[in-house]
């Protein structure tokens, strides 16, 4: 059994016959996970050595093994907040440095780790290892991967007991290479919980992102065009009332960008006014936006009353030939994220590589991206953000992200489950743009 970073409720009793195994968790930091961190990368040039990735342990400095975690002293309260947190977040192992396992690149990824409750659990095997790093021959090259930490794996069981299995949470090795040997990962640890008669915690069922957490929407964005100038027309759902709507150039629950030509218009502080012609909860009509056929564009509305908000990113018809499109995006809260399309062009580097370069734009667009209201400013992979965004494939009708690296930005922002967020990808060749808007996975 996969269980790929999920974990299992039973309300009778769970029995493992074969071996489990937990699944292998993104190329990013776990700063709040008991699982392992990533053993240190070598590679060629001044800088020699690239940094596991990172739990609650970091990677030693001296020996650039990463370091251990145990699980710490478990209650019923502890393992109800942990739920609520995200116990994904919260038992995986770190990759090791150098990137991914993929093509082209050389860290071992780290182990997500499991969480088993039932009244009864028979444990048998359960794999939460992490993975060697590359072995520094082939795609690897002269570098040397280190190896990936372990996931940290919790039993909680009831009255009607457990039956100990055999659980493997080691960290793996470091590879070889010219240029160096790379550090093993961390371990992870596994821990038990009894909770007699009454289960710690009581599991809300998984739901569709699209279901039920936000009823703001947007449905469909529409141009008309006067000379330069735009009125948009934006449907959808969730958008609230705005009182006095006539002669608004500016409010604090609505932006619209020109990626194209890099300027927002009609949000609070913005220099370029709109004209704010009508809005309802499901219509809005702004006038007065400056664009041209085939410019990137993308939206962002909030409800003030709800605390939701909805994201949409297009071109601006008619499209001209040669302009990327995005078909579909899958944004995960993790950072990981595929795009499929067309038009984005050749490999703009060789992969796995790191940009904050405009090629591919991450932006978060809930409520909670600061402590002061409505913003966009989370943004990932602009030349103005501290965090980039480690592609891990690139061709022309496909982009993959592995995770995110780099400071969370203002107050520690970061993408959760069910948030609005846009993608904006760039072909390096042509520099035309195209926008995505969806709900974060």
């Amino acid at each position: 059994l996969d269980t790929d970073g999920h974990n299992i409720f039973c309300s009778g009793q769970f029995r493992n016959d074969g071996e489990i195994v937990t699944g292998y968790s993104g190329f990013q930091d776990y700063l709040v996970s008991y699982g392992g961190a990533g053993g240190a990368g070598a590679a060629c040039g001044p800088h020699r050595v690239v940094r596991g990735f990172s739990t609650l342990a970091s990677t030693s400095s001296v020996s650039k093994n990463g370091a251990a975690m145990k699980i710490p002293t478990l209650s019923r309260a502890l393992l109800r907040r942990w739920y609520r947190i995200g116990l994904r977040h919260l038992l995986a192992g770190a990759a090791g440095g150098g990137g991914s396992a993929r093509v082209g690149e050389v860290g071992g990824p780290g182990a997500y780790g499991l969480y088993i409750q039932a009244r009864r659990i028979d444990a048998g095997i359960i794999r939460a290892s992490g993975l060697n790093g590359c072995s520094g021959r082939g795609t690897c090259g002269a570098a040397a991967g280190g190896g990936g930490g372990g996931g940290a794996i919790i039993l909680a069981y009831g009255n009607a007991g457990l039956v100990p299995g055999r659980y493997l949470t080691r960290g793996g090795s470091g590879s070889m290479g010219a240029c160096g040997t790379g550090g093993r990962g961390g371990s992870g640890s596994a821990a038990t919980f009894s909770f007699g008669r009454m289960p710690p915690i009581a599991p809300m069922p998984e739901r569709d992102p699209f279901s039920g957490v936000s009823s703001t929407r947007i449905t469909n964005v529409t141009f008309a065009r006067r000379g330069s100038m735009y009125t948009v027309t934006i449907v959808g759902s969730g958008f609230g009332t705005v009182a006095h709507i006539a002669g608004r150039r500016k409010l604090q629950r609505f932006r619209i960008a020109n990626s194209s030509e890099r300027f927002e218009a009609g949000y609070s502080g913005d220099r370029i006014p709109l004209d704010y012609r009508r809005w309802s909860p499901r219509r809005i009509v702004v006038a007065g936006f400056h664009a041209y056929p085939g410019d990137c564009i993308a939206i962002g509305i909030w409800n003030p009353a709800t605390h939701q908000a909805a994201a949409w990113g297009g071109n601006v018809p008619p499209v001209p030939v040669g302009v990327p499109h995005i078909s579909s995006a899958r944004v995960a809260a993790s950072g990981e994220v595929t795009i499929l399309g067309s038009g984005f062009g050749a490999t703009p580097s060789r992969v796995p590589f790191a940009s904050n370069q405009n090629l591919v734009i991450l932006s978060d667009l809930a409520y909670h991206s600061t402590n002061g209201g409505p913003s966009i400013l989370y943004s990932i992979g602009g030349t103005w953000t501290p965090t980039t965004v480690l592609v891990d494939y690139w061709s022309n009708t496909k982009i993959e992200i592995a995770g995110i690296e780099g400071s969370k930005g203002i107050d520690n922002m970061r993408i959760k489950c069910g948030d609005p967020v846009s993608v904006e990808v760039q072909n390096a060749w042509s520099k035309t743009l195209t926008g995505w808007g969806g709900v974060a996975q």
